[in-house]
């Protein structure tokens, strides 16, 4: 529920986008603040910031603002509004489950895999994007990479115990 009460207020915001519109914006955000020696990194992680770079490096300033105009803040400023109250109140009554799994639950969802971790050491690879994660108990390892974009917009992951290991090997 509350990934879909937010999605309805993201759907709002960025409405007046058009996916060319994302790919510009994208290029924005991940080179704006680049330097020289980060490209090359980029270029092997991210291939498509080549093909974006080739249609967006000749735009201006005045063509940025342009489209971050489009977007419709205040329906962005509700959808995380909605997300980060949904997420504290979760944060808060998820401690009175007792999970007694002893694999993870997966679920997939249209905005990602939802995941119920076990109270084992669980180990999540680069096979499932996740969107949400409840992690009861274990010493886990998470080699998957948690990130947001356009299509897959929020994430939210409630660790719970354990002495775990995050390996985000890509740019976010």
């Amino acid at each position: 529920h509350l990934f879909k009460v937010t999605d309805n207020y993201y759907l709002q915001a960025m409405q007046a986008l058009t996916d060319f519109d994302k790919k510009a914006l994208t290029y924005l955000a991940y080179t704006m603040w680049t330097d020289t020696g980060d490209w090359e990194r980029y270029q092997k992680e991210l291939p498509f910031l080549e093909e974006y770079r080739e249609l967006f490096s000749e735009m201006k300033r005045d063509d940025y603002r342009q489209l971050i105009e489009m977007i419709d803040w205040q329906a962005f400023i509700n959808a995380n509004r909605v997300f980060l109250s949904g997420a504290e109140v979760l944060r808060k009554r998820v401690t009175e489950i007792r999970f007694d799994n002893k694999r993870p639950i997966v679920r997939n969802s249209r905005w990602g895999s939802f995941v119920i971790g076990s109270i084992n050491n669980d180990v999540y690879d680069k096979s499932t994007r996740i969107s949400f994660l409840i992690e009861p108990a274990g010493n886990d390892l998470y080699l998957n990479d948690f990130s947001t974009d356009f299509a897959n917009p929020y994430y939210l992951v409630l660790d719970l115990g354990g002495d775990d290991v995050y390996r985000n090997r890509t740019i976010g």
